[in-house]
């Protein structure tokens, strides 16, 4: 099984689209597709990134394994920095919210 096949198969497996896994890496669609299909290979911190996002190791994803040898660890959804981003953005919203209501601009 080549890390293409991995890929795709997780990604499906989870309900991914090729868009949010883009924007959750931070990559484009184009670079998922590309590494599905082989045509290029994920960076050695976006392959970690995916192994944190689907739970498996980074021996298992470039093995030859079949997708439905998964090793049997809990994906995680989001990773911790980007919950703390989704509280920062948060905090930073309500703060824009206090402000705007201090000098009456809503």
């Amino acid at each position: 099984m080549e890390i293409g096949k991995h890929i795709k198969q997780l990604r499906l497996r989870h309900g991914i689209t090729q868009e949010a896994m883009a924007q959750h890496l931070n990559v484009t669609a184009q670079a998922i597709s590309k590494w599905e299909t082989l045509d290029a290979m994920p960076e050695l911190s976006k392959l970690k990134s995916l192994c944190d996002v689907f739970g498996v190791t980074a021996d298992w994803m470039i093995s030859e394994d079949e997708p439905d040898e998964t090793p049997g660890q809990k994906p995680v959804k989001y990773p911790d920095r980007i919950s703390r981003f989704d509280e920062l953005t948060d905090k930073i919203a309500d703060g824009a919210e206090k402000i705007f209501k201090k000098y009456k601009v809503m």
